[in-house]
């Protein structure tokens, strides 16, 4: 018999161009129209957990994610299983 996996989400961290917070994640998410264009031209949010010459050879992609996971990280135990 095969067993349903679950999991609890105990916090979250989302990074992109011109969202670099939870709070304007939460704005967006908010609006009445959340599907709203896409501002092309904001800035990436900062890599500042991740050592600069590491980060230069990263993707932005990449960067957004393991500082996302850094942040998380910051204030949260983990144990890898």
């Amino acid at each position: 018999m095969c067993s349903t996996p679950s999991f609890s989400l105990l916090d979250w961290c989302a990074l992109a161009p011109g969202r670099a917070s939870r709070d304007a994640w939460l704005a967006w998410a908010t609006q009445e129209d959340s599907v709203a264009p896409w501002v092309a031209d904001a800035p990436l949010p900062a890599a500042n957990l991740i050592p600069m010459m590491t980060a230069r050879r990263m993707s932005s992609g990449s960067r957004l994610a393991i500082q996302a996971a850094l942040t998380l990280a910051q204030t949260h135990t983990f144990d890898a299983v």
